[in-house]
């Protein structure tokens, strides 16, 4: 069922829709931009004036990554950090979890309290 609007209510939800879309291209836009720059002509890149769109498209810049050795190291290297790091957070978590879980742990408050205050608003 369609809510009937007041004109204040429908103004509000057009300035808030077109603020959310200028947020939304001021974040998006710096990702868009280094993309634009990966894929130009890297010659062609430092006269400058390349904005939105690519003038002259390529993908030597990701060809020449590619033959670097040291990029596929550093790209593994970060993998091993990542499957010996998550498991070894989620056993430390689940043990803390376990642990704070208990109501006979002595030391549970001062713990808890601190872990509900910063998780939880306070309204009011």
């Amino acid at each position: 069922m369609a809510e009937i609007l007041s004109r204040s209510e429908k103004a509000f939800q057009v300035f808030n829709n077109a603020l959310m879309v200028l947020l939304m291209a001021i974040t998006l836009y710096p990702f868009w931009y280094v993309l634009i720059l990966s894929i130009n002509n890297p010659s062609d890149t430092a006269f400058g004036g390349v904005y939105f769109w690519p003038r002259r498209f390529t993908l030597v810049n990701y060809f020449l990554i590619m033959q670097d050795g040291a990029v596929l190291r550093t790209f593994l290297l970060s993998v091993a950090r990542i499957a010996a790091h998550v498991p070894s957070h989620l056993l430390v978590t689940g043990m803390a979890a376990y642990a704070l879980s208990r109501k006979e742990f002595r030391i549970r408050k001062p713990f808890i309290t601190p872990a509900y205050s910063c998780s939880s608003p306070k309204v009011g």
